[in-house]
């Protein structure tokens, strides 16, 4: 049986990846899915701290990606398609399936020896155990969760990083997951503005696609579909009330007890932690 550390490269798999010795835990390999979208500051973690205690511990670090699309990014302009923040609009979650799920399949499938069975520890915490599944996407395959099973919770892991004297990384998400927050939305624009031009890009074309399609069935559209999580265009958004976002949010940043709050946790699918 082969272990792999699934790698969200945010605080939940950090604090995994501290406590594996502690737990006497030593994963074959720690996969990272890279959609090519994620937060700068998660790269930049990554390299800076966490890729160099992996290579303290002695763990093989492998990055997988999708095997054509360079990114989520580009795939998503090309397919005038849109991440969607439920399921009804007929393309399912292929943001989460094609670059996070799917890429480390391939990979443990690449490497797998006379059909032997696979762990995948998942950095779910006690406090999310509602989004905790131990069915693997292959019958080869059994998914574990380290944090559920000791009831650690994902202030506890914040905690812990602390007290080990780490970094804890931020939240990790893509540049324009429809899953953000109002404190997410506002901290992505600030310091990484590039990645709201994207996100328009993506609402302009997917929308225009929806335009199209209905207009050819005699229909008129006039639902305009959206990243955020209150369906406000992000163009509109940005003009309008996200300058007063970012002052607040920056007001709180200066507060500890404010980090909590702004580091909200994802209620749907594995791909943030």
């Amino acid at each position: 049986m082969k272990t792999v550390l699934s790698y969200g490269a945010g605080v939940n798999t950090f604090y995994m990846l501290l406590k594996l010795p502690e737990w006497g835990i030593k994963p074959d390999y720690v996969v990272f899915a890279d959609t090519g979208n994620e937060q700068p500051a998660t790269y930049d973690h990554l390299k800076r701290v966490a890729i160099p205690e992996m290579e303290r511990q002695g763990l093989k670090f492998v990055t997988v990606k999708h095997p054509k699309w360079s990114s989520l990014l580009e795939y998503s302009l090309s397919t005038r398609k849109m991440p969607p923040r439920t399921k009804f609009r007929g393309q399912g979650r292929y943001c989460t399936t094609m670059f996070k799920l799917d890429p480390i399949i391939r990979f443990e499938t690449s490497v797998r020896e006379n059909k032997e069975a696979f762990t995948n520890l998942i950095g779910i915490a006690y406090d999310e155990i509602h989004r905790m599944s131990t069915v693997g996407r292959r019958k080869w395959i059994t998914n574990a969760h380290p944090l559920v099973e000791r009831h650690i919770t994902r202030e506890d892991c914040l905690t812990g990083i602390r007290l080990a004297g780490f970094e804890a990384p931020p939240k990790s998400s893509c540049d324009f997951c429809p899953f953000q927050k109002k404190s997410q939305w506002a901290r992505t624009l600030r310091d990484n503005p590039s990645a709201i031009d994207d996100g328009i890009n993506i609402e302009l074309l997917f929308n225009q696609k929806m335009k199209e399609k209905l207009a050819a069935k005699g229909f008129e559209k006039t639902t305009f579909f959206s990243l955020r999580y209150d369906g406000r265009p992000l163009e509109e958004w940005r003009k309008n009330s996200a300058p007063k976002e970012i002052e607040n949010l920056t007001k709180l940043e200066k507060f500890d007890a404010a980090q909590t709050f702004l580091d909200e946790t994802c209620d749907m699918e594995s791909c943030m932690t």
